[in-house]
């Protein structure tokens, strides 16, 4: 139908830490297993579990009722920083060789966790009309939602919000087995996933289906900005390594260049890209932070005074 070009994908990311040797915190590191069944085996198994729904589906569904197409991709590097994702946002027109436009975005990290039926999705900030369809998703769910936020995070939506499509990132909350060995598959609530995973599925059909589409909103208000995009760290590292530079942005205009490993924000150690959307979050535009960096056998620091967007 006349929707076909237009391109809804599910995503979620199937990397984690092997045994450790970059962004763990806890356990011996490159001794221990670290599983990541929570983050974020949970988030590929319902993109494997949603992509068999729907395949079932489009064999007995009326073949000239109009569809958008969907894609379900799962990403490598997330926790390198985004690696895979970004590199697929950078090369969205490879997606459908006749033409197609991606619309929307739907993450899943993390969401084998469910507590008290609390579902966070963020990225509600991100188009027109998220509220309204995820209220109607949840219906009859018993799911208590808390939604907010722009599309920008530590998760591989962000990359395509920077492209202007609009984001959602279902999540069921932080818990201590973040990162360390521990984050087990006896520790996921598997019918708690299987309530998430209602809520997804009616929200990507509503995508594929309804004819007027979610339209992208920018951010809303002033938020601080660094100017970077995090690269590719190598193994037993500690920190961020730099990927790229944004020409007259803040870490410009400080002189951080890209390969740069940022280790400290303000003294605080920064583990990682999820660390450095944490510091970020509770900054403010025209903040001046003091960066240690690493560059080849040189420590340094720099003194970046946040921008804003």
């Amino acid at each position: 139908g006349n929707l076909a070009s237009q391109i809804v994908m599910v995503g979620a990311h199937y990397d984690h830490l092997g045994y450790g040797r970059y962004g763990a915190l806890g356990g011996k590191r490159g001794k221990d297993i670290y599983h990541g069944a929570d983050d974020n085996a949970s988030g590929s198994a319902g993109v494997v579990m949603l992509a068999r729904l729907f395949a079932q589906r489009a064999k007995k569904e009326d073949k000239t009722t109009p569809r958008r197409t969907v894609i379900f991709a799962c990403f490598s590097g997330e926790e390198r920083g985004l690696l895979g994702s970004r590199r697929m946002a950078g090369r969205l027109s490879e997606l459908n060789p006749s033409g197609g436009k991606l619309v929307a975005m739907v993450n899943m990290d993390m969401i084998g966790r469910l507590r008290d039926g609390r579902l966070t999705v963020m990225g509600v900030n991100s188009g027109d009309g998220w509220r309204y369809i995820l209220k109607v998703a949840a219906s009859g769910t018993g799911l208590n939602l808390r939604m907010g936020g722009s599309g920008y995070g530590a998760s591989d939506h962000a990359s395509f919000y920077a492209k202007r499509i609009p984001v959602l990132h279902f999540f069921t909350g932080a818990h201590r087995d973040y990162h360390k060995p521990s984050d087990a598959v006896d520790k996921i609530r598997e019918a708690g996933a299987v309530r998430v995973l209602t809520v997804v599925e009616r929200v990507v059909e509503h995508l594929a289906t309804q004819p007027q589409r979610v339209a992208y909103a920018s951010p809303r208000g002033r938020r601080p900005y660094l100017g970077i995009m995090p690269g590719a760290a190598t193994e037993g590292e500690e920190g961020l390594r730099i990927g790229e530079v944004v020409d007259g942005g803040p870490a410009d205009n400080a002189g951080l260049k890209a390969g740069d490993l940022i280790t400290h924000w303000d003294g605080r150690a920064l583990t990682g890209a999820s660390t450095l959307f944490e510091f970020l979050s509770t900054a403010k535009p025209g903040q001046t932070v003091t960066f240690t960096i690493r560059r080849t056998a040189l420590t340094l620091q720099r003194k970046v005074r946040l921008g804003s967007r």
